[in-house]
């Protein structure tokens, strides 16, 4: 091939490279330093659109033809058996390791996966709360779908390829490749900058910027055109080569090391790790190493880029069963990560460079082996559910069930004025009035306990929650972005008893976790700056708290704040435990904080809300010495799961307070 016949069919330096992105994710999601190690998959991408384009024109060039058969069986060899083989093992396996809660969605993904379509699965329909979201990252399958995106584009771009390497012998020049090429890559980047900043009409902007295989097909594309380049001037830039190399691996190093979960991404910032990389790609076409081309060509270096696809796939589920086992360990995701490069390289030895390697030279060979492929992973995913079905009836996970709002859908970000009248309402006969439970997942814990106690005093009950939204009129902040679906839900349900009157109106929240959370701000008035400060914080919440409790005694309601309950301050979820965790029992899970701290940590919080209740002629009701009668507050206790996190009371826990409220509820009522 002209201008590159003399280039080896394989570079020490993208290998090097390969190591490179593939270390910076793997310590990325072992929260190891990189904090921006994602761009180690835009990396991937930029290789992946070079060296397949470098491999189909020096095809087109030679033979004057591309063949479909030749390449897409290489793809077969190449992707599909190491995938299978992960997907086949990781499927099963998270019966007993992947953390409960995720297990449907997991078994769901591992079936897209087969079918090269994780990634259309995982921006639609398989997360909570995003790519960094907690929820999303207890998936042991969420990186496969980069993979699918990868397996997307190659079933157009070759096609494309060949068309425009086509029309370029027609017309005795390259640049219809150039312009094809040159006008994917700008469309597709402005197409995913639209999609992430949610101007078009793609569901959530973000996921789909950042999932979706058009938003992601202009870094192939870049990646396409150094391979154009290369091919045509195979000196190019030969004199600024060390230069390249030197910024390209300040650009790549830098975005990693930089960039975090809250940067705008994807969007301009890709660009920084993306065309770094094609400076690295073309900085290696050298006979001269610089620093950068040595380092990137030591042996090491070789080893991790041949086992870096292999090592991609094995490090995630690892790293999720790793943390779903043993949760307070922090050292679990880092010590997992190395042990994944076990299955890794055996992986590569047995499996990925010994298919690769064999010649199918029939394209029903290629195709029996893509449908074993794919089947595998299907019947591991029917094996997951399987034993999940069994799973959530089993006494390891009944004592974590959702509370009653959340399981019949009162949890909604949807304004209770909104809502259909006889939404989340329970009735008894003859009522002697009407008990409203509103506020977050803190008012949705009690739901069981309101509930039995409405039925002693024979009264009807509505429950209106939206979790990490108080009932509290401020604006809220997460992470510097203001909650404004909170805010129409407290206006919403505020409007919504000046219409239809309560007899009591019950309001909790977790009024600690706002105050003296890190993520928090809250203000008042919509000019005024959001405070960050726990003290500031508590001052605006009592402030707030006094209007909005005024506002409901107002409507002829009386108003019962409910204290926040002891937390455990600390990661403990077993929503997102392994299963193999949990049935050790309690006194291998159990957790437990010292009475005295609990008391620190929420007294700004009792502080606000009494002198709220105070100023508002407002009834309070704390249930802190139910829930922790000794030196330490415990999860566990009394032959009972007291809590489902470290934040809520299991339903259990909730049954529990069932005299306390029944006795508070009464004395309002009496008096």
């Amino acid at each position: 091939m002209p201008g590159t016949s003399g280039q080896p069919a394989r570079r020490a330096d993208i290998q090097g490279l390969r190591a490179v992105a593939v270390l910076v994710v793997v310590l990325y999601h072992a929260h190891v330093g990189f904090s921006g190690g994602f761009v180690g998959v835009d990396v991937f991408f930029v290789i992946s659109g070079f060296v397949i384009t470098q491999l189909l024109w020096r095809e087109a060039e030679t033979t004057g033809r591309t063949s479909f058969r030749d390449f897409y069986s290489r793809r077969v060899k190449r992707i599909l058996p190491a995938l299978a083989v992960m997907l086949a093992v990781v499927l099963p396996a998270s019966t007993l390791l992947a953390a409960y809660e995720a297990q449907a969605s997991t078994a769901r993904t591992g079936i897209a996966a087969a079918l090269f379509n994780a990634n259309n699965y995982l921006a639609y329909f398989g997360l909570d709360g995003g790519y960094f979201a907690v929820g999303a990252t207890s998936n042991p399958l969420l990186h496969t779908w980069s993979l699918s995106v990868e397996e997307q584009f190659y079933i157009g771009f070759p096609a494309l390829l060949a068309f425009l390497f086509w029309l370029g012998r027609r017309q005795r020049t390259r640049r219809p490749f150039f312009i094809g090429v040159g006008g994917l890559a700008v469309a597709s980047f402005v197409l995913s900058v639209a999609a992430r900043r949610g101007w078009l009409p793609v569901g959530s902007g973000t996921a789909a910027a950042f999932y979706l295989a058009p938003f992601r097909a202009w870094e192939f594309a870049v990646g396409a055109l150094v391979a154009g380049v290369v091919a045509c001037r195979p000196t190019v830039l030969s004199r600024w080569r060390p230069v390249l190399s030197t910024v390209g691996a300040i650009a790549v190093i830098a975005s990693a090391l930089v960039f975090d979960d809250a940067t705008v991404f994807p969007d301009f910032a890709v660009l920084v790790p993306v065309l770094g990389t094609a400076m690295l790609l073309v900085g290696g076409l050298t006979s001269r190493q610089n620093p950068i081309t040595y380092v990137l060509t030591r042996r090491p270096m070789g080893f991790l880029g041949d086992v870096s696809y292999s090592w991609y796939l094995w490090h995630w589920p690892f790293i999720v069963f790793g943390r779903a086992m043993w949760q307070e360990v922090g050292a679990a995701a880092p010590m997992a990560a190395v042990l994944s490069l076990v299955p890794a390289v055996l992986s590569y030895r047995l499996v990925e460079d010994p298919i690769r390697r064999r010649p199918l030279v029939s394209m029903r060979r290629v195709a029996l082996l893509a449908a074993a492929c794919m089947v595998l992973p299907v019947i591991g995913s029917f094996v997951l559910m399987a034993g999940t079905s069994r799973l959530v009836s089993s006494d390891a996970v009944v004592p974590f069930v959702r509370h009653v709002d959340s399981a019949e859908g009162c949890d909604s970000r949807i304004p209770l004025d909104e809502r259909p009248q006889d939404s989340c309402l329970w009735t008894v006969d003859d009522p002697q009035g009407e008990i409203l439970l509103v506020g977050d997942s803190n008012a949705g814990q009690f739901t069981e306990a309101v509930l039995a106690s409405a039925e002693e005093l024979r009264m009807n009950v509505r429950v209106a929650t939206f979790s990490s939204c108080p009932m509290i009129d401020l604006r809220l902040f997460l992470d510097g972005d203001e909650n404004h679906n909170c805010h129409k839900f407290v206006h919403g349900a505020l409007d919504w008893m000046r219409a239809n009157p309560s007899t009591l109106v019950i309001v909790a929240s977790a009024s600690d976790g706002y105050i003296e959370g890190e993520r928090f701000a809250l203000a008042s008035g919509a000019s005024d700056a959001p405070a960050s400060d726990p003290a500031a914080k508590a001052a605006i919440w009592e402030s707030a708290l006094v209007d909005t409790l005024r506002a409901i005694r107002e409507t002829g309601a009386m108003a019962l704040v409910v204290h926040p309950i002891p937390k455990i301050w600390f990661e403990w979820r077993p929503r997102l435990a392994a299963p193999a965790r949990l049935l050790l029992g309690p006194e291998g899970f159990a957790a437990s904080v010292s009475r005295d701290e609990a008391v620190v940590r929420r007294s700004r919080a009792l502080d606000a809300e009494r002198g709220a209740a105070a100023s508002s002629q407002a009834a309070t009701a704390d249930f802190f010495e139910r829930l922790c009668p000794a030196a330490r507050c415990w999860t566990y206790r009394d032959g009972r799961w007291l809590y489902r996190d470290q934040g809520h009371i299991t339903v259990a826990g909730a049954v529990l307070l069932t005299p306390e409220f029944t006795r508070e509820i009464s004395a309002l009522l009496a008096s």
